[in-house]
């Protein structure tokens, strides 16, 4: 999958001839290591510009800021659909938990659960209800069709959400991404 955003950054710096540094520079980094880092996770598709980076990116690359977000958009839909196809061939639906638990350590402790392969997902969501009653703690299903319910500590259906959970996903509970296998890369 190639997405935009990486290809018009590389393009930019190989028609300017600049360096990594002196682009991150150019977009007003006083720190260079974390300006090089964020470039970096840009030009892998792991993260996009935020805030006041898109502003700078722009000026840097010469873009409006609509036309930077329409790139961002087209590659966040190539993404997702790329995370979709991946995600569905997984037949396991899996049940998380960790929103608001913490280990012994101190950090979030989240776990995911599968349940058996190919359950059918009225099945699957009857069974994340009943083990989230029975836990007494908040969960996400993740269905193959790359769908979640949310449930409440009592088991009750908070809400219901698609698109698939991955490794670049957007989607984390308190902070830390939910990984499962078939994602992309």
């Amino acid at each position: 999958m190639k997405l935009q955003l990486p290809a018009i950054i590389l393009e930019n710096l190989n028609r300017s001839g600049v360096s990594r540094r002196e682009f991150v520079q150019q977009m007003g980094y006083r720190n260079i290591s974390k300006g090089i880092r964020r470039l970096e996770t840009w030009l892998s598709g792991e993260q996009r510009p935020l805030g006041e980076q898109g502003a700078h990116l722009c000026s840097v690359l010469g873009l409006t800021g609509e036309q930077l977000a329409d790139v961002i958009e087209r590659d966040e839909e190539a993404i997702l659909e790329e995370r979709s196809r991946h995600r569905a061939l997984d037949p396991t639906s899996y049940v998380i938990f960790g929103l608001g638990t913490k280990s012994f350590l101190g950090s979030l402790a989240i776990t995911k659960e599968p349940l058996p392969a190919g359950l059918p997902e009225r099945e699957a969501v009857q069974q994340a209800a009943d083990l989230a009653r029975t836990k007494r703690r908040p969960c996400c299903l993740n269905t193959p069709a790359s769908k979640n319910y949310w449930f409440n500590g009592q088991g009750d259906l908070e809400t219901t959400s698609e698109h698939p959970l991955g490794a670049n996903s957007y989607l984390a509970i308190n902070g830390r991404p939910i990984s499962f296998p078939g994602r992309s890369s």
